[in-house]
This record gives C-alpha cells, structure tokens and sequence, in this order.
C-alpha cells in the first residue's frame, strides 16, 4: 500500500470513568475520560456529520467524505471501554477500534472474552496491543515478534476474525518492531505520536491524537477540524518527553513517570 493516506483525525482514548471521583491511578490521569465528557464528544461527532472509520476501511480508502472521517481508538482493553463508553457508541451507530492486550483480558478491571465478542458484533474492531503492554523497543527481536504473533493469533482464536491491526505500548516503535509487524502479517501500527499525517507503506505508520479530560469540547471540535493549533501543546510535550528519555534512559524515566502519577499496577 503506497498511496497517499488521507489526513484525518485518529483519536486515542484509554480510560471511560463514570465519575473524577471513580478514578483510581492505573495510568496517567491525561489518559483518563469522564463518562459524560465522552458522550458530548460522541454526540458531536453525530450531529456534525461526521462519519467514524474502521482501519481497513481508512487504509483501503474507503471515504465517503474525507473532511469529515474520524477514527476512534482505545488502548489497553479496561472494562469501563465496555461499561461506559461502548452503550454510547452503540447507541449512535459509531464504529471504533480498540486494542486489547491480551494477557489483561479477564483480570479485574479489564474486559473478558464475552465481552469483546458482544462488542465486536456492534460496530467495534477488537486488535492488538500486544501480548504483555511491555515496551517493544526494549525487547529483543525474538520477544517482540513473539509479542506480536501470540496476541494476534489469540484474538483471531477466540473472536474469528482477522487481526490486522496493532498499537504499540507506549508509543515505542523503531525499526525492528515494525520488521516484526510485516513479518506477523500486520497492516497497520499506531502509534501515540500526535498529528494528522501519516505514513503509508507495507506497514502503515499511524498516528494519534490522545482525548483527555482537560481539552473541553472546543478542542475536541477543532481536533476533529485537523487544527494544527489544538494539537500544538500535544507535539511539544511529546518532543520533551523523547528528550527526557534519550538523557535518562528508558527503564528510569519509566520509573519516574510511574512515580510521579502514582501508578499502581
């Protein structure tokens, strides 16, 4: 695949809580949603016209209307994506994608396997975010293509379906991760690196604008729009962050970064 890809909006989401106070620190709060946050912005994209993708269907330029596409995006398989966030999207007909790590699936506080399945029958893509969410970059060639062929093969085992699909924990991608995704028969990476462009080749190099709780429904709009602007805090932040890791390392910015959000699993 070398056409052109279309620029669109792919948004990234974690985390759907019913409330602030129902938040407990599994992740960064930047990658935590309200439940009501979530429908505005859902709501909105219906009553804009905006038509929601699956990745196949962007991959394969499959748009009716490039202005107004977006594609909907979840990381990690948490069971609010079910509890909260997947009654909305059914509710208004909207397809999204959401990247499972398959070793979670069934712990507490993570969906299981009825679950997917039920959600994969209304409009929702169930892919891959690896078999254990370790950073790839860090892994040897062997433990990543093990990574990646093990959560693709158990996804199509139990949901039926072709995995085509992955996102890559923490943003972490080079070049052997991505020789390793062609090899496993993957179309397609995301990434977490934000912006409206993205790269096409034997393996599409996707990215990703991560939805938070502090943006406002202002934002989200002009994110849908493709404001560079709306974006600009994103890009910045991300540059600093690469920063930081090349100076510290990965394995201790890591341990800052768990520290400093209070991240208990």
């Amino acid at each position: 695949m070398n056409h052109p890809l279309p620029t669109i909006p792919i948004l990234m989401y974690h985390e759907v809580w019913k409330s602030t106070e129902s938040i407990i620190s599994h992740t960064n709060p930047a990658y935590v949603l309200t439940a009501r946050n979530f429908s505005r912005q859902m709501h909105y994209l219906r009553n804009s016209g905006h038509t929601t993708l699956w990745l196949d269907e962007y991959l394969d330029c499959s748009l009716d209307n490039e202005q107004q596409s977006v594609i909907i995006t979840f990381d990690d398989g948490w069971y609010n994506n079910y509890s909260q966030a997947f009654p909305v999207l059914k509710e208004l007909g909207l397809k999204a994608t959401i990247f499972v790590v398959t070793d979670f699936i069934g712990q507490k506080g993570y969906m299981d396997w009825p679950q997917l399945e039920e959600m994969q029958k209304n409009g929702i893509s169930i892919q891959s975010h690896t078999a254990s969410h370790g950073a790839l970059t860090e892994k040897s060639e062997a433990q990543i293509g093990k990574e990646l062929r093990l959560s693709k093969n158990k996804i199509e085992d139990r949901l039926g379906k072709t995995v085509q699909f992955m996102s890559a924990p923490h943003g972490m991608v080079d070049k052997r991760v991505v020789d390793a995704a062609i090899a496993a028969g993957y179309r397609a990476i995301c990434t977490s690196e934000p912006g409206f462009l993205h790269s096409p080749g034997r393996l599409a190099v996707l990215r990703r604008i991560n939805i938070s709780e502090t943006g406002g429904l202002l934002t989200f709009q002009r994110i849908c729009e493709k404001n560079g602007f709306a974006i600009l805090p994103m890009v910045l932040s991300k540059q600093l962050k690469r920063v930081v890791k090349r100076m510290l390392g990965y394995a201790i910015y890591r341990k800052m970064y768990r520290i400093r959000y209070r991240i208990v699993k």
